[in-house]
């Protein structure tokens, strides 16, 4: 064990954070970079960099390219909502053996184990 550590390993107190700052932000995340260059004029098509793929994809949406055409309408209708049905028609059997009256002895023994 290291020296001056609690047992556990932690040298914080509960409820304090080992790291309370968080992961730093990377200056080379995808997201940010794209957020950077979006509004970019390109100087030949005087477009942004946004509006030219914009285009791109409804142009490739118009050929009946699939990935274009489910991109173009989840982001203009958004992405239609799922349900997922948790009701069931399954009976359930009633279980035996839940509670010690259930065992017909007032035994503490384990009905599921085969010693005695």
């Amino acid at each position: 064990m290291a020296r001056g550590r609690k047992t556990g390993g932690r040298d914080w107190k509960p409820g304090e954070s080992g790291n309370p700052n968080g992961r730093p932000k990377s200056e080379n995340a995808r997201s940010e970079i794209l957020r950077e260059l979006s509004p970019v004029v390109d100087a030949d098509q005087e477009l942004s960099n946004a509006e030219i793929i914009a285009n791109k994809v409804i142009e490739l949406a118009k050929q009946g390219v699939q990935w274009a055409v489910r991109e173009y309408y989840d982001r203009t209708d958004g992405k239609p909502h799922q349900s997922v049905d948790v009701t069931s028609r399954t009976e359930m059997p009633d279980v035996v053996g839940f509670y010690p009256e259930d065992y017909g002895s007032s035994t503490t023994e384990d009905p599921d184990t085969d010693t005695e």
